[in-house]
């Protein structure tokens, strides 16, 4: 797993000459017209996400994940201590993967990617997305029994979700920059 990436030389080309000529406005319409392009595979790759078996065992990492969910609310202001059962409820692995997704935008670097941000699971479960998804077992620790390890078997889920929408996503990002050229080209 990684990042679907959908990069184009021209892209970064209409992106940079919105930027030399400063019109801030035209740019930003493009960067939300790329957005919204990828938009739409959110909810299926958090779909699949979701539909990844579970054994339903609650170990050390779920505690970990409800206690970074209400720091990083907490930092927000958005939570306090009387809100933790919210947390709880949301804080199986899937879940806390499935939050992960996100698309991103850089029309100056040129592409628009679908990923799954790691730096929003908590530290010491980054890597869990990319083992998951990675196609072979891993080994990891039980909780609470010192010495023991299991297999945890890997469940692909991020290109599968995805494949079918990487057509229609490089036609739209196609059509949001031939309109961005247009508008250039009649000085709007």
């Amino acid at each position: 797993m990684g990042a679907l990436q959908v990069e184009s030389s021209d892209l970064k080309a209409v992106s940079k000459q919105l930027k030399a000529i400063g019109d801030g406005d035209l740019l930003k319409e493009l960067n939300v017209k790329l957005r919204d392009a990828a938009k739409p595979v959110i909810p299926e790759l958090r779909s699949a996400i979701m539909a990844i078996p579970s054994k339903g065992a609650q170990g050390g990492g779920r505690s970990t994940r409800i206690a970074h969910k209400f720091a990083r609310a907490s930092a927000k202001s958005k939570a306090n201590p009387k809100s933790m059962g919210k947390f709880q409820a949301k804080s199986g692995l899937r879940q806390a993967i499935a939050a992960a997704a996100q698309v991103s935008v850089s029309g100056t670097a040129g592409q628009v990617s679908i990923r799954i941000n790691a730096s929003a699971m908590p530290e010491g479960q980054r890597g869990l997305p990319f083992q998951m998804d990675g196609g072979r077992p891993w080994q990891h620790p039980v909780f609470g029994i010192k010495g023991t390890s299991v297999t945890q078997e890997a469940h692909p889920f991020f290109d599968s979700a995805i494949i079918s929408h990487i057509p229609r996503i490089a036609s739209e990002v196609d059509a949001a920059m031939d309109q961005a050229n247009e508008k250039l080209a009649r000085g709007i």
